[in-house]
């Protein structure tokens, strides 16, 4: 089985529910009210008026909700992740979550071009492949990070050579 399989299955009301959670967490962190989405035209006033029971209905249109996730900047590839494969919206601020939301991106232009420039037709990666190249690419992310943190510790530890704190009269 791989890691996609064994990720959770969620139904489309937990998913629903889920992005709501998630919309309404980053909206008290940045101190969004829903007056102030109608104001700036995100939302329309029927949504207002009940916004929180709508947003976990789903019933909102999918315009307003992509032009509340636009307002709040809230990466849709990184919610995706977050709700689909943690199948919690707070894994939206993990930050394996952020990496690999990120590494998708750029991997998808990457791959984009390169197939473009492939000769014949471009078959899908086989399960086991998949999983192989997904444990080597962790790996790598992971020595670039440690390669970071030393990097990082050392120059703070040459910074301190450079000034010593001095004790105070």
């Amino acid at each position: 089985m791989t890691g996609l399989e064994n990720s959770a299955k969620i139904k489309a009301s937990e998913r629903q529910a889920a992005y709501a959670s998630l919309i309404v967490h980053v909206m008290n962190d940045k101190g969004v009210t829903k007056a102030e989405l109608f104001r700036q035209g995100v939302i329309r006033k029927c949504t207002r008026q009940d916004f929180t029971n709508r947003l976990f209905a789903g019933d909102i249109s999918a315009a307003e909700l992509h032009s509340i996730l636009e307002y709040l900047e809230i990466d849709p590839i990184r919610a995706d992740l977050a709700i689909s494969c943690f199948a919690d919206p707070q894994g939206y601020h993990d930050d394996s979550c952020k990496v690999v939301s990120r590494f998708t991106k750029e991997t998808v232009l990457n791959l984009k071009a390169a197939i473009a420039a492939c000769d014949g037709d471009f078959e899908p990666l086989r399960d086991e492949l998949c999983v192989a190249l997904a444990r080597k690419t962790s790996r790598q992310i992971i020595a670039q990070h440690r390669r970071t943190v030393a990097l990082t510790m050392q120059q703070v530890h040459e910074n301190d050579h450079e000034f010593p704190l001095v004790a105070s009269r």
